[in-house]
């Protein structure tokens, strides 16, 4: 049998290099790279395959955060028929925006929903599973994940975002966070959301408000780049970028308020309520900085 299974991952492996070597290898046209950083890439199929090898293992371990955050059980949505009997899916967004999401049933039924019998009770006995919504987990379990993530893959902004959070909040290392956001920024000079939770964490943390207007700044321009790029290809930010460039506006208008630039900060606002016209913290924020310009206590 283990003969047979060698075997038949050879002929898989040489299945697969055949099939690449016909196959031209696609790449999303992104302004960051030059035209001849993308010849030399179509021209390789190994360094595509590899390329793709490293984003689905670091998708693998991100599934594999959440696992851990579910105390090793797995969830799904519910079907159709579940939720016509009222049986829905929880929204948990208490762990910062990149681990906002949704929770089912788990995927292992309880007895009262199981139509497998026997068999039903043998998976529960031997797989891990909970009736009802889940219990989430001590989030500083999935730091050491996200620390191994971004070795294997530098470019995987949610884990650099979210574990700089987990850092900072649950494990009461502010300086853990912001060197690890730090590092994420080196590898990742485009990204709008590692230097926005950089000015977060400066700000709510180290209550450094000029180190916090200036990651902040620079988030808002970098989204700025990022919107035009993508209104290029007829696309927009989904929703948790919308959150992220939100949240820039709203604290580095804060960070202003909180420096004493406080025409700065009301421009800030106008902008970002311009940018993102249902982001409503910026309207209070507003309020609070012409109350305090008009010699009010905000």
């Amino acid at each position: 049998m283990r003969r047979l299974g060698w075997l038949a991952g050879a002929a898989g492996l040489l299945l697969a290099a055949l099939l690449a070597h016909g196959m031209a290898p696609q790449f999303q046209v992104d302004s960051r790279y030059k035209p001849g950083e993308y010849q030399a890439a179509k021209e390789s199929v190994a360094l595509s395959l590899l390329g793709q090898l490293r984003m689905s293992v670091s998708d693998l371990m991100w599934l594999k955060t959440l696992e851990y955050l579910h105390n090793g059980i797995i969830y799904r949505m519910p079907s159709e028929q579940e939720r016509a009997e009222g049986i829905d899916a929880e929204e948990f967004t208490g762990m910062g925006a990149g681990v906002a999401h949704h929770d089912g049933p788990s995927l292992i039924p309880g007895e009262d929903r199981d139509w497998r019998g026997i068999l039903g009770e043998l998976d529960r006995n031997i797989e891990p599973w909970r009736a009802g919504h889940p219990q989430h987990s001590d989030p500083q379990e999935l730091i050491p994940w996200y620390q191994v993530l971004v070795k294997f893959n530098p470019h995987y902004v949610h884990a650099y975002t979210n574990g700089a959070f987990f850092m900072s909040d649950f494990a009461q290392q502010p300086e853990m966070g912001r060197d690890f956001l730090l590092a994420g920024a080196e590898k990742n000079p485009w990204s709008f959301e590692i230097e926005s939770m950089l000015g977060r964490i400066y700000f709510d943390y180290f209550k450094e408000y000029e180190n916090a207007a200036a990651a902040l700044a620079k988030a808002v321009e970098l989204a700025k780049d990022e919107r035009r790029a993508l209104a290029q290809r007829e696309e927009e930010f989904d929703d948790l970028q919308r959150q992220v460039l939100c949240e820039a506006y709203l604290f580095l208008a804060r960070s202003q308020t909180e420096l004493g630039r406080l025409d700065e900060a009301i421009a800030v606002c106008d902008e970002g309520m311009k940018a993102l016209p249902d982001c409503n913290l910026l309207r209070v924020q507003r309020r609070i900085a012409i109350k305090r310009l008009t010699g009010g206590e905000g």
